[in-house]
Parts: C-alpha cells; sequence; structure tokens
C-alpha cells in the first residue's frame, strides 16, 4: 500500500526566480506633482534617473476628460520588486480621506515608455491619443532615455564618477550593491589611473582621498611588474 504522504506525491515546491526583480519600472500615479516629487526626493540615493509628465488632456471613449494623472519612468541602481516600488506612493490621502492610487509595472523597454510620455509612440498615434508636446517631460538626465549607444549610463561608469568626487565608499557600497562589490578593484584601478595623469599634467585639485587611490594603482602596477 503506497504511503500518500510519502515525498514523491508532494506537488513540487514553487522556486523563487528572480523575473519579479527590476531597475525599470512604469508607473502612473494620481498623486499630485508636489507629492510626487517628495517621493522622488526621499528616495534620490535608489534612483539612478527618473522622468514623469502630467496628462491632463486625456479623453474617455465617450469624448469626457480622464482625471489627470502622472506618467512616470524609475531606473533604478540596484534591483528590486513592483511591490516595493509601489510602496513608496503609500501614505498619501485625497481629499475624501482615500488613498491615492498608483499603479505599476516592470518596464522592458525605457526608450518605449519615454516616447508614451508624450502619447509618441507609433500604437498611439493610431489609436488618436492627445499629443503632447515634450516641454511636459520632467527628468533629471533626459539623455539618458536617447536610443543610441551613447546615452547607456551604466552602474560602474556612475560609480568611477562618484569614486572621483569623493563620495565616501559606505555610501557608494549601499547605492550600487553587489555590482560594485564585485568590481571595485577594477573601479579602483580606473580611478587611480585617472587622477596619476591628472597629477603628472599638473592638476591640482587632489586630495587625500585620491591619494589612497593613486597609491594603490601604484601597488598593483608594481605587482605587475614584478611578475613580468
Amino acid at each position: 500500500m503506497s504511503n500518500e504522504k510519502d515525498s514523491t506525491n508532494r506537488p513540487p515546491k514553487k522556486l523563487k526566480f528572480s523575473s519579479d526583480r527590476s531597475r525599470n519600472f512604469s508607473l502612473t500615479t494620481y498623486l499630485s506633482e508636489t507629492q510626487l516629487q517628495f517621493v522622488l526626493l526621499e528616495h534620490s540615493t535608489q534612483i539612478k534617473v527618473f522622468a514623469y509628465a502630467l496628462h491632463d488632456k486625456d479623453k474617455n471613449e465617450d469624448g469626457s476628460l480622464k482625471e489627470p494623472h502622472i506618467h512616470v519612468i524609475l531606473c533604478l541602481y540596484n534591483a528590486t520588486t513592483l511591490t516595493a516600488v509601489r510602496r513608496w506612493f503609500k501614505g498619501y490621502l485625497d481629499t475624501d480621506y482615500k488613498e491615492i492610487n498608483t499603479l505599476g509595472q516592470i518596464c522592458k523597454d525605457v526608450f518605449n515608455a519615454y516616447d508614451y510620455l508624450t502619447h509618441s509612440t507609433l500604437k498611439a498615434i493610431e489609436q488618436g491619443k492627445y499629443q503632447y508636446n515634450k516641454d511636459i517631460i520632467k527628468s533629471n538626465n533626459q539623455k539618458y532615455f536617447r536610443a543610441d549607444e551613447t546615452s547607456e549610463y551604466d552602474n560602474m561608469t556612475l560609480a568611477i564618477m562618484d569614486m572621483l568626487n569623493n563620495v565616501p565608499l559606505r555610501v557608494l557600497f549601499k547605492k550600487y550593491g553587489r555590482d560594485f562589490i564585485i568590481h571595485y578593484s577594477s573601479c579602483s584601478k580606473i580611478v587611480g589611473d585617472i587622477l596619476l595623469y591628472e597629477r603628472e599634467n599638473n592638476y591640482n585639485f587632489l586630495s587625500a582621498t585620491e591619494d589612497y587611490y593613486i597609491n594603490e594603482n601604484k601597488k598593483i602596477k608594481g605587482e605587475n611588474y614584478k611578475n613580468d
């Protein structure tokens, strides 16, 4: 007689995959612009780049105006869940003391999402959606959303710039997460090369922190020379 409790009869456990985590999100919020700006400021250390646009001329199928809302694109330094991001927008109440809604999804194409801020995607145009002027878009870095190779700002490029600007390592580890830990030695070497070049060419804005990277870089090069 078979044992019904035998492990072979149990349904397989569901494995947790990382597909529910992302660095890019597209949201629609009914917060005011002031409230949204507060959210962006509060989480500025987690947000690499953002863009948003107020839509106040969208229409329903019957021709009536839709409730004004803001489309938001968030690109983060580290991957997280949509639930975690939506939690940033919690706690805001309307005049009837009801929580203001914010919808969202993982963004597969930030360039297309950016075009949608003005309804300039092909699908939006075909649907006859109101065409907004690009002036309504607000962003901390609009160049990021230009769909060309030169616009891509990867985390380690930004980390190197922060290191050159003497941002404390404690802040960098928190800001860039595991990627920074993995690539720290490479970043330090690049920073050391840049600062050494600047010193040798009579740049006069080196600090004690920058001296550290130069000395570390010399150690690395010295070890390489010994091995040759």
